[in-house]
C-alpha cells in the first residue's frame, strides 16, 4: 500500500509542474524582442503628400518612402546604408529632402546626409543620389535648428577647430554650403533659436558644473539666468512673440520641475504650470507649429496625464481615444498645416500600432503595427505599485504577474535600472519570474527631499543602501514574491547613484552634461520637435522596446 502510494505521490509531483506549464503561453523567441525591426519610424513630409519609415533595404535598416495615399507595396528606398543601420531622419521643411546621419564605425562622429525622393534611383545602389552635406573626419555634427522661415537652412554646431565644442555655422542643404556664424571661444553646449529662426539664446556649463542660460546680444552674451550642478534648467521652445522662451526647471526649494516663462530681456520667470497632484516632474510640453500655442503639458505617473489647454485639441484627442480604447495615445510628425498627424498607439500587451490621422477629415488609417510577429495574446499587462525606502520615501514600481500561474511564490527579478521600458525587462515579462520595475531610472522622483536625507546618513550606512532598497523591496507577507526567491541586478549600485544618475527627470546630477547629451540625442531633429521626431544622434533610440510604448521609433 505504502508503494502505491509512494508511486501516486511521485506522479503527481511530476504532473503538477507539467499542469502548470501547460496553462502558461508558450516561450516566445528573443529574437522577437531583440531582432531586428520590420518597419518603424514613420513620419509624414511636411506638405502632406509622402508617408517615409525605416524598414531593412538588402539586410540593413534604411529609409523608405510612398505616397501617402499609396500601398505599402508601392513603396521604394531612398537610402543604401550597408554598414550600420540609420537610426533616425527627418524631412527638410520644404519636403525636398530627407535628410539622416551616420557614423563611421560607431565613432559618433556623424556627418549629415541628404537624399532627393524624387530622383531616379542609382542602377548600383537601386536608390537616388545621396549627399553628404558634412563630409568630415572625426568631426561631431550637431543639428541646432531646422527653422520654419528659412526652409533650405539648417544651423548646425562643427567640433572641427576645438574637439570640446562646437562653432555655430549655417548650412545650406540644397549646395552644401557652410557659413561660419560664431566661434565658439565661451564654452556654450547649445544655441537656441526663437520661431522666426533668429538665434536668442545659449546655454553654457561653467567650471563648477553650473548651468548658464545667456541672451545673445549684438556685442556678446548677458546671462539671464542660472542653476546649480544639482538643479535642472533648459529651454523647451518659445512663445509666439518670441519675446519669451518656455523654461522647465526645479531651482531652488522646488521639488519638482516645473514649467515657467522666462523673459528674454530681463530673465524674469513666470510660472505657468507643475504638477496638479504634486507627484512627478513636468514631462513634456506639445506646442502647435502654426501659433505656438501650447495644445497640452504631459506628466509621467502611473500612467500618462495630459492636461490639456487647446480645449478644441482636447475634443479631438477624447476622438481618439474613442477609436483606440485602452492604448496610450502618442503624436508624431505632423504636416506644416497640421491637419495629416502619425499617431502612435500601445499598450502593456500592444507595442505599437501606427496610424494616419486626418483631422479635417475626421479619419483614422491604421498603417502598421511595430513587431507584428509577437504573440499579443502572450504579453502581459503592467500592474503599477509602490513601497518605501528604508528612509521613508515612496519608490514607485511596476509589477508583472505571468499568465497562467498563481501569484504565490514565485521568483522576483528586480530591475532598479533600465526604468520600466527596458529591454531585459519586457522579455522578462512573459516568463515565470516576477519582474519588478522601481522607476528610478527616467522618472523624476522626488530628488532634492533625497538630497536632503542623505546627508545625515553616516557613511558606513550609504554603503550598499541603494542595493538593499532596490533589491529587496518590502513587499508585505502577502506578497506573489516569494522571500528566498528574490534576486536583484542593483549590483554594486548605491542608494546615491541610482537616484542621481539613473534618475535623469531633469538631469539633478550633472545637469548640464547630462542635458548636453540628451541634445545630442536629438541633434537631427527640426527645431523644437525633438518630442516628435527620432533621436538620431549620440544616444540609443528606444523604439523596439515595445514597454516604451510612446514612439515607434526604431530601435538602435
Amino acid at each position: 500500500m505504502k508503494k502505491h502510494l509512494l508511486i501516486a505521490a511521485t506522479l503527481f509531483a511530476v504532473a503538477v509542474p507539467v499542469l502548470v506549464r501547460a496553462q502558461q503561453p508558450p516561450i516566445i523567441d528573443r529574437k522577437l524582442f531583440f531582432g531586428e525591426i520590420e518597419i518603424a519610424g514613420a513620419q509624414i513630409s511636411p506638405d502632406g503628400q509622402y508617408l517615409s519609415f525605416l524598414k531593412p533595404y538588402k539586410g540593413t535598416r534604411n529609409i523608405w518612402v510612398k505616397k501617402a495615399d499609396e500601398p505599402f507595396s508601392a513603396a521604394r528606398p531612398v537610402s543604401a546604408e550597408a554598414t550600420r543601420p540609420v537610426r533616425g531622419y527627418f524631412w527638410s521643411r520644404d519636403s525636398k529632402y530627407l535628410l539622416y546621419a551616420q557614423d563611421a564605425g560607431g565613432d559618433e562622429n556623424f556627418n549629415v546626409y541628404a537624399v532627393d525622393p524624387t530622383l531616379p534611383a542609382d542602377p548600383k545602389t537601386g536608390v537616388p543620389p545621396t549627399r553628404a552635406l558634412t563630409n568630415l573626419k572625426g568631426v561631431r555634427t550637431e543639428i541646432f535648428a531646422a527653422p520654419r522661415s528659412k526652409p533650405d537652412v539648417l544651423y548646425i554646431g562643427l567640433n572641427d577647430r576645438d574637439p570640446q565644442f562646437h562653432d555655430l555655422y549655417e548650412l545650406h542643404i540644397s549646395t552644401g554650403q557652410k557659413t561660419l556664424l560664431r566661434k565658439n571661444t565661451e564654452r556654450i553646449a547649445g544655441w537656441d533659436f526663437d520661431n522666426d529662426g533668429n538665434l536668442k539664446l545659449a546655454e553654457r556649463t561653467n567650471q563648477a558644473g553650473d548651468t548658464e542660460i545667456l541672451r545673445v546680444d549684438a556685442d556678446g552674451f548677458m546671462q539671464i539666468y542660472s542653476c546649480t550642478v544639482l538643479e535642472g534648467c533648459g529651454i523647451q521652445s518659445f512663445e509666439a512673440g518670441n519675446k519669451q522662451a518656455y523654461l522647465i526647471t526645479n531651482k531652488g526649494d522646488l521639488n519638482l520641475s516645473e514649467l515657467e516663462l522666462l523673459d528674454i530681456a530681463t530673465g524674469a520667470t513666470t510660472k505657468v504650470e507643475s504638477d496638479p497632484e504634486n507627484r512627478v516632474d513636468i514631462g513634456s510640453v506639445e506646442t502647435s507649429d502654426v501659433d505656438y500655442r501650447i495644445l497640452f503639458t504631459s506628466y509621467e505617473d502611473d500612467r500618462y496625464r495630459l492636461y490639456f489647454k487647446d480645449k478644441g485639441f482636447e475634443q479631438e484627442y477624447r476622438w481618439l481615444q474613442s477609436k483606440l480604447p485602452g492604448k496610450e495615445i502618442n503624436f508624431g510628425a505632423r504636416s506644416k498645416d497640421e491637419n495629416i498627424w502619425i499617431v502612435m498607439a500601445s499598450s502593456d500587451v500592444e507595442p505599437g500600432e501606427t496610424y494616419l490621422w486626418n483631422r479635417a477629415a475626421k479619419t483614422l488609417v491604421l498603417q502598421y503595427r511595430i513587431r507584428e510577429k509577437l504573440p499579443r495574446a502572450s504579453l502581459s499587462e503592467r500592474i503599477p505599485y509602490h513601497f518605501k525606502s528604508s528612509d521613508g520615501l515612496d519608490i514607485p514600481a511596476y509589477v508583472t504577474l505571468p499568465k497562467g500561474l498563481p501569484a504565490k511564490n514565485l521568483p522576483l527579478v528586480v530591475f532598479p535600472h533600465g526604468g520600466p521600458w527596458g529591454t531585459r525587462f519586457v522579455w522578462l515579462r512573459h516568463l515565470r519570474p516576477i519582474p519588478l520595475q522601481p522607476r528610478l531610472c527616467g522618472v523624476a522622483a522626488k530628488l532634492p527631499r533625497f538630497d536632503r536625507l542623505w546627508q545625515k546618513v553616516p557613511e558606513r550606512r550609504q554603503r550598499g543602501v541603494g542595493t538593499q532598497d532596490a533589491g529587496r523591496p518590502h513587499l508585505g507577507r502577502e506578497s506573489a514574491g516569494s522571500r528566498w526567491n528574490r534576486r536583484s541586478e542593483a549590483g554594486r549600485y548605491r542608494r546615491r547613484l541610482l537616484w542621481r544618475v539613473c534618475n535623469v527627470g531633469r538631469g539633478r546630477f550633472h545637469a548640464a552634461r547630462l542635458r548636453r547629451r540628451v541634445r545630442h540625442r536629438r541633434a537631427l531633429e527640426p527645431n523644437h520637435a525633438a518630442r516628435r521626431h527620432p533621436a538620431v544622434l549620440g544616444g540609443r533610440s528606444q523604439a523596439d522596446v515595445y514597454a516604451h510604448g510612446r514612439s515607434d521609433d526604431p530601435g538602435g
